[in-house]
């Protein structure tokens, strides 16, 4: 499996913090950052 590409549906979704940067792969919906406690965007969502 290619974990490059956050839009392609594979069960896990790739969030990124707003805070630190940081990215973590996770099966659940993730609110905050372990890294910084800043908050997790889900990079398969589109930002508008």
């Amino acid at each position: 499996m290619n974990r490059s590409d956050p839009y392609e549906p594979s069960g896990e979704y790739l969030y990124e913090c707003q805070g630190c940067g940081a990215r973590v792969w996770a099966e659940e919906r993730l609110g905050t950052c372990e890294e910084c406690g800043g908050v997790l965007k889900n990079l398969a969502v589109p930002r508008e």
